[in-house]
């Protein structure tokens, strides 16, 4: 198929887009004004501008997309709610029009986020596709509210919608804006004498369920090949880690001695302490397992930071 990928050029469309070829597809980006084009098809257009992502989409005629452009941290979501809702709810909405008016509509894989469950009780967990949602941030809010409105267009005019909630998922080339990826470019600069060996944290209690995003990109060339439009599919491990003791291994991969500090101003004013996945529906309608263990993820995270602090590696945007 043609696929065409939004926010191709972030982290997770680093790591989808060579699965996708290497499942046959032919891939397209579509990339913000200012952005690297993606050399084997692009198109380029402000997903805040309605007009523009029309004529986008024309361009690029995608059989498939796959929609992972967004403001994408919840820290900043606070000190700029309004971004958050023009990028991630009326983006969305924008893509969703521009489908709906060409003349061979797409499937659309709309990725939204395990944060839109917000705050839940233990004995709710793990948390599937009937979970109810409590979002707590200007980000969860606003990818809820995109998350639904993909529901609606299926509905309404009968797009090909698949939504997936992925919840927390790292590896090589995530941005030191996430805490475990500035954990571990912190720690790597420390050990090459870049830094002092004093690391300020935020909240260590809170515990998610995470993925590498390779398997995270492997899920969803799976759902383009075998997911069912109207679909919506929850994509985890099934597994809680606290991030006091991925912090542990972090240090413990590192081999640095370190004196850990909690820095107030690294506090949110709300977080959710507790996000576990079931990802039975997935992996019943895919045959999708997750491959990778977490310690290989910290260890392959750890070690690009490495190489990029000794000038052997690029830093990846923030965003």
């Amino acid at each position: 198929m043609r696929v065409l990928v939004t926010g191709i050029r972030g982290f997770v469309g680093a790591h989808l887009a060579p699965a996708l070829e290497a499942a046959g597809h032919a891939v397209w980006g579509l990339t913000a004004p200012g952005e690297a084009p993606w050399p084997a098809g692009n198109a380029t257009a402000d997903l805040r501008d309605r007009g523009g992502v029309a004529r986008a989409l024309e361009e690029a005629d995608p059989e498939a997309i796959v929609h992972l452009a967004a403001q994408s941290q919840v820290g900043p979501s606070w000190k700029n709610p309004e971004l958050s809702f023009e990028v991630n709810t009326m983006g969305t909405l924008n893509l969703l029009e521009g489908c709906r008016r060409l003349a061979r509509p797409p499937i659309f894989l709309h990725v939204s986020t395990g944060e839109v469950y917000g705050q839940v009780r233990p004995r709710d967990l793990p948390l599937d596709e009937g979970s109810p949602l409590c979002p707590v941030s200007p980000y969860a809010v606003s990818k809820t509210s995109a998350d639904l409105l993909a529901h609606q267009y299926h509905v309404s005019y009968g797009l090909p919608v698949m939504r997936v909630r992925p919840f927390n998922h790292e590896g090589p080339g995530r941005p030191p804006s996430f805490a475990l990826s500035d954990w571990s470019r912190r720690l790597a600069r420390i050990n090459l004498g870049l830094e002092a060996p004093v690391l300020a944290v935020g909240n260590l209690d809170v515990c998610r369920d995470f993925l590498d995003v390779r398997d995270v990109a492997r899920a969803y060339v799976a759902l383009l090949a075998k997911g069912a439009p109207g679909e919506l599919y929850v994509l985890g491990r099934g597994e809680g880690f606290r991030l006091r003791d991925l912090l542990g291994e972090l240090v413990e991969l590192s081999g640095s001695l370190v004196e850990i500090r909690r820095d107030p101003g690294r506090i949110r004013p709300a977080d959710v302490p507790l996000l576990v996945a079931n990802p039975a529906k997935i992996k019943a309608a895919t045959g999708w397992e997750p491959r990778l263990p977490m310690r290989q993820t910290l260890q392959d995270l750890y070690d690009y930071w490495v190489a990029a602090s000794r000038g052997g590696g690029e830093e990846p945007p923030e965003r």
